[in-house]
């Protein structure tokens, strides 16, 4: 009996990692990170300015100061903190593929990005956070945000 309480502390991080991973591959597929992942898999090194710390909410899943975002002339690069990264691959998302509508929260103001070749998926942005995305894309893409109530998102 000893023999097997002396095993414990040598199974709790195995148990831990094993229940973590488990944990973070349901928050891809219920985020849909996933579905994004098989589309816009980034595996190369991203270059442009990076939104470090970010909060988004994908679908279901909150990602709370997880997220950094980057940003460049060709489009959006996603990829939470090292801890939260197993099951969730860089993505690099082009601006073309991105629509962008604000939508009213209980407490706040948000943006909702969705993605014209991946539907069914909402990222949605706070409205400081989209702002600084917007101001970029105006400056480097010449992108617009079309009128707040046409479905049609951003326009160059």
């Amino acid at each position: 009996m000893n023999q097997s309480i002396a095993f414990l502390p040598y199974l709790f991080p195995v148990y831990f990692v094993s229940i973590w991973c488990f944990v973070l591959w349901i928050l891809s597929l219920s985020s849909g990170w996933r579905k994004l992942a098989a589309r816009f898999h980034y595996p190369q090194e991203f270059q442009g300015d990076f939104l470090r710390w970010q909060s988004a909410r994908m679908n279901l899943v909150n990602f709370r100061s997880i997220l950094n975002l980057g940003l460049n002339e060709r489009g959006l690069y996603l990829v939470p903190m090292v801890l939260f990264r197993p099951f969730h691959k860089p993505l690099f998302i082009p601006w073309e593929e991105i629509v962008a509508q604000p939508t009213k929260k209980r407490l706040y103001q948000a943006y909702q990005l969705q993605f014209r070749s991946v539907p069914g998926v909402r990222l949605t942005l706070y409205q400081r956070t989209f702002h600084i995305i917007l101001v970029y894309l105006q400056k480097h893409t010449g992108f617009q945000l079309v009128d707040e109530h046409d479905p049609r998102g951003f326009r160059r």
